[in-house]
């Protein structure tokens, strides 16, 4: 069975209620901090504890519908904001998996991978013939 569970950092939205709506239309859970910027402003993350970030939604039939969760996020974020989005999971001990992904208030990406580091190690060989193991069962 795969568990996972996902954060963002603390960001400022342009609506309050709006997000907040959205928010629990995503089934997301909010978190408001006013200390996480320099005016005193509230801001916000975002909590998955016992899911990933949806990416996926059910219709009334039971069909499922690809989403973009980072253009909807980025509808919301206030102008000069950037969220950070984490998530990590397992299945058991045999398999890890995690990534992090960045959306700004104009719907720019960014992410990376936790399993990329094979790649990165694999710049570290300094022969041909090095076998890299994958942590995995």
């Amino acid at each position: 069975m795969m568990e996972s569970s996902a954060r963002s950092n603390y960001f400022k939205v342009k609506d309050e209620a709006a997000f907040k709506q959205w928010a629990r239309y995503r089934s997301l859970e909010v978190k408001e901090d006013e200390g996480h910027d320099g005016d005193g402003g509230p801001c916000f993350g975002l909590f998955m504890p016992h899911d990933g970030w949806p990416c996926e939604i059910a219709d009334e039939h039971g069909n499922f519908e690809a989403i973009d969760f980072l253009a909807e996020l980025s509808e919301h974020l206030a102008d000069g904001e950037i969220a950070i989005l984490l998530e990590i999971g397992k299945s058991k001990m045999n398999y890890f998996f995690g990534g992090a992904w960045a959306v700004n208030h104009k719907g720019q990406t960014r992410h990376v991978y936790l399993h990329e580091i094979y790649e990165r190690a694999a710049e570290l060989a300094t022969a041909p013939e090095v076998t890299i193991n994958e942590a995995t069962y």
